[in-house]
């Protein structure tokens, strides 16, 4: 009866692991995809570019763009995480 407590809170955090590196994942390609336009446009390499998206970000308030974005699929998770309870 243990073990299979163990493998279930096992699968269980194996699935939040997954979750947080698809977050990041996800992120770190919308970061990725506006870099390049920045590359592509201004020339900059992508280091810089990279740092420009974020600055532009954070100066015209895209910020909430993307929490709106992480936030729907993090509202997903919890509501199969309450679903497994």
């Amino acid at each position: 009866h243990s073990m299979r407590e163990q493998q279930e809170g096992g699968s269980i955090l194996l699935c939040c692991l997954e979750f947080i590196i698809g977050c990041i994942e996800r992120l770190a390609e919308y970061f990725t995809k506006w870099a390049f336009v920045y590359v592509g446009l201004y020339g900059y390499s992508f280091i810089d570019a990279g740092k420009n998206v974020i600055q532009l970000f954070r100066q015209r308030g895209w910020t909430a763009i993307i929490a709106d974005v992480l936030v729907d699929t993090v509202l997903f998770m919890v509501s199969i995480g309450v679903g497994v309870l």
